[in-house]
C-alpha cells in the first residue's frame, strides 16, 4: 500500500508487509477498535496518534507524535525511525531479564516526553528482584523521561503495587531498575503461623492421650 496524502484511521490496521509513501498518517479514535499493529514496515512523513493503541514488532519511519490518551504497546521491539514526541502512555511486558524477554522501544531519532504513564507488566510468572534492570528505551537523545509516572502489574505477582523502581537514562538509553519488592504478605505469614500452631497442638494432644 502507498499513501502520499492524508490517511486517517479510526479502526484497526494490522500490517505485516509494507505501507509506504510520503503522506501523513492520523489515528483519531480512542478505544479498543482504534489500533495500529505494525509487524512490517510503515513509512510516512509523519504519524499522529491521537488515541487508541500503536504497537507490534515492526518499524515506523517518519516523525511520530503520541498524544495524551494514546497508548504505545510494543509486542517485542517497536522501532521508530524519526523524532519521537510523546505525552501518551506506554505498556511494556517483562518476562525476564534476558535478551528478547521484554518489550522495548528503539528510536533512531530524538525522544521527547511531556508526561504520561508507563505500566510495566510482569508476565510468564516472572518475579523481579531488587537490582534487576532493563534497557527499555534506545534513542539518539532523550528529554523529559522524569515526567513519566511508572507502575507495575502482574497476574501471578501479589502486591505488585508495592514494587518500586526508578527510570534513568544515560548515553545508552533509558533504564528501569527495581529498587524494592514486596515482603511476603503478613496475612499469608499469619495463616502459616496458625497452621503450624495447630499442628503442634494436635501433636501434643496425640502424645498425651
Amino acid at each position: 500500500m502507498n499513501n502520499y496524502g492524508t490517511f486517517t484511521s479510526s479502526g484497526l490496521i494490522e500490517n505485516s508487509n509494507t505501507i509506504d509513501g510520503s503522506g501523513v498518517f492520523i489515528q483519531d479514535a480512542d478505544g479498543p477498535s482504534s489500533a495500529t499493529i505494525n509487524n512490517g514496515s510503515f513509512s510516512q512523513t509523519s504519524f499522529q496518534f491521537n488515541g487508541g493503541e500503536v504497537g507490534g514488532g515492526g518499524s515506523f519511519t517518519g516523525d511520530v507524535t503520541i498524544a495524551s490518551g494514546a497508548i504505545v504497546r510494543p509486542s517485542a521491539t517497536t522501532t521508530f525511525n524519526g523524532d519521537f514526541h510523546s505525552s501518551g502512555d506506554f505498556v511494556l511486558g517483562i518476562a525476564g531479564t534476558g535478551t528478547g524477554l521484554y518489550s522495548m522501544l528503539a528510536i533512531n531519532g530524538n525522544a521527547d516526553f511531556t508526561g504520561g504513564d508507563v505500566l510495566f507488566v510482569f508476565t510468564n510468572n516472572f518475579h523481579p528482584a531488587v537490582g534487576d534492570h532493563w534497557n527499555f528505551l534506545l534513542a539518539d537523545s532523550i528529554t523529559g523521561l522524569d515526567s513519566l509516572n511508572i507502575s507495575f502489574a502482574g497476574t501471578s505477582l501479589p502486591n505488585s503495587d508495592k514494587i518500586k523502581g526508578d527510570i534513568t537514562f544515560d548515553n545508552l538509553g533509558g533504564h528501569l531498575v527495581i529498587t524494592a519488592v514486596p515482603e511476603p504478605s503478613t496475612y499469608a505469614m499469619l495463616l502459616a503461623g496458625l497452621g503450624l500452631l495447630g499442628f503442634v497442638a494436635h501433636r501434643r494432644k496425640t502424645i498425651t492421650i
